[in-house]
């Protein structure tokens, strides 16, 4: 983890090794391992606004308001085995080739409630872009997909997600 001027960088490298007892062509006592490496790059602004309100009995004692834009590029090398020859029980099964980079933009404001820093709306829009995807049709933005979390209360939470296909232009 390094700051660059005013940029946040975290290359990152990993290896992941599996034991299976057995693969779906009676194949006992398999070692499955998967590379992966990649980059985080993000930034913060923020905005400190003096406001102290309780409307409707949401107690606000100022807000900080903090844009983080962020990159994220993330490659999976090919596992040595591949998930076809594997039972899929889980994601850590279903590990293939990947190569993507991730563009995100958060909002999030922040009060003081009971001497406690607390992010009360936590708004998050991202979007992978895939570079060749095995068996797509070349390199391409995902949905858009939006991730709204808001505290009002201490004992409210409230979490919204939703999906932009902008190929077929809806919501899911």
């Amino acid at each position: 983890q390094r700051k660059v001027f005013f940029i946040e960088t975290k290359p990152y490298v990993g290896l992941r090794e599996t034991y299976y007892s057995k693969g779906i062509f009676r194949r006992e006592n398999l070692f499955r391992t998967a590379f992966y490496s990649g980059v985080d790059l993000s930034t913060k602004f923020f905005r400190i606004f003096e406001t102290k309100s309780d409307l409707l009995g949401i107690e606000i004692n100022r807000i900080r308001h903090i844009i983080t834009p962020s990159a994220k590029y993330a490659y999976i090398h090919p596992p040595t085995i591949p998930s076809s020859n594997l039972t899929n029980f889980d994601s850590i099964d279903s590990i293939s080739r990947d190569n993507k980079a991730t563009l995100e933009l958060q909002n999030k404001l922040q009060t003081k409630r009971e001497n406690n820093t607390i992010d009360f709306v936590n708004f998050r829009v991202f979007s992978d872009y895939s570079f060749k995807p095995k068996g797509g049709t070349g390199s391409n933005f995902g949905d858009v997909n939006f991730d709204l979390e808001t505290i009002p209360y201490k004992w409210l939470r409230i979490d919204a997600d939703a999906a932009y296909d902008h190929r077929n232009d809806y919501f899911k």
